[in-house]
């Protein structure tokens, strides 16, 4: 490759690279304003990896720099926490692995970790600009979440404080174990319509291709 052509590929990856960033950006706006949000949410780390697989790590790990330094610009630095984490680090984490072709058995527990993390940081973020101790209003749904279960299944008690924590944490990994496996959904159906060959297990490649043209 000569040196012009290795210039252009290089500019052509900055393009795309930006391009890609700002379409995170109007997604993450739209999550902002449109009643869509769950399945806007699911599509926020697809562009980082769409860097990743038509470069590499490297212009994924610059998207989510640029489309966080967006955020920033235009909706504060809570807004950028909250893009970073789940939603950037989750796009780096697909953009490692699916392009080697990690397993999904071990790319969506992960990936629910990471969710649960950002949801520990939405949870201080909310308390520090509330002034009010959000996990403990959350723990307080849990534990009428737990009674109004126990009422249904015939069981009257009330719960221990230990319980109703373990629960919420259980509950918030299982929210993004969902959330993990709808973005690894999501991106098989839209990234193999463009041409790219994704490593996804056996049984849902043949369930998806008996639903799907």
């Amino acid at each position: 490759m000569t040196q012009t052509s290795r210039q252009a590929s290089a500019t052509l990856a900055l393009v795309e690279t930006a391009f890609l960033a700002s379409t995170t950006v109007l997604l993450w706006l739209a999550d902002l304003l449109l009643p869509l949000a769950q399945f806007v949410r699911v599509l926020l780390p697809i562009p980082i990896v769409l860097c990743a697989l038509r470069w590499n790590f490297r212009q994924a790990a610059l998207g989510m720099l640029a489309a966080s330094l967006l955020i920033l610009t235009l909706c504060g630095p809570v807004s950028a926490l909250r893009y970073v984490l789940p939603f950037g680090v989750f796009g780096l984490w697909c953009s490692y692995g699916w392009p080697r072709s990690v397993a999904w058995q071990w790319s969506i527990p992960v990936g629910a970790l990471i969710s649960l993390a950002g949801f520990g940081l939405q949870i201080v973020l909310a308390s520090w600009t509330l002034g009010t101790d959000t996990w403990a209003l959350f723990g307080q749904e849990t534990a009428r979440a737990i009674q109004s279960l126990g009422v249904w299944l015939g069981v009257f008690w009330r719960p221990s404080s230990g319980l109703v924590q373990i629960c919420a944490v259980v509950l918030l990994f299982c929210t993004g174990l969902m959330f993990a496996t709808g973005v690894h959904a999501l991106g098989w159906l839209l990234l193999t319509r463009l041409g790219y060959r994704l490593k996804v297990p056996r049984l849902l490649e043949n369930g998806l291709a008996r639903w799907l043209p």
